[in-house]
């Protein structure tokens, strides 16, 4: 699955992205990931007349936040405000993680960098 992930957000799987140290980081993070997939999530909140909508949106994105979707991604990833995954080469890996320090979690790079070209994007 660490390979899947680098595939997903642009990188190449190394030897030196594939030691020991960065896969069971990596393992750690996919197992959360897979609980939060498999919990109940609730309901979305709810947009009525008397939401005031920028709330709401922010709820909504943070509602999707702790929703994880087929690709093992938390959905936000679908709405995030460039479809288009930017800078095209990803920043370098922090120490003994599998995500860039700019990231600090697999969770959020995977929201930055998971394109939206994928054959599973459709059904998340």
């Amino acid at each position: 699955y660490l390979m899947r992930y680098y595939f997903m957000t642009g990188r190449s799987p190394e030897p030196a992205n594939m030691r020991w140290a960065i896969g069971s980081e990596f393992q750690k993070a996919y197992k959360e990931l897979i609980r939060r997939r498999d919990a109940e999530t609730g309901d979305p909140p709810k947009l009525t007349k008397h939401t005031d909508m920028l709330r709401w949106m922010d709820n909504f994105e943070s509602f999707l936040t702790t929703v994880v979707g087929n690709r093992l991604c938390p959905l936000s990833y679908v709405i995030r405000e460039n479809a288009v995954v930017e800078p095209a080469h990803p920043p370098a890996l922090a120490t003994n993680r599998p995500y860039s320090t700019g990231h600090g979690s697999v969770e959020a790079e995977l929201i930055a960098r998971a394109d939206h070209t994928d054959f599973d994007f459709g059904p998340d």
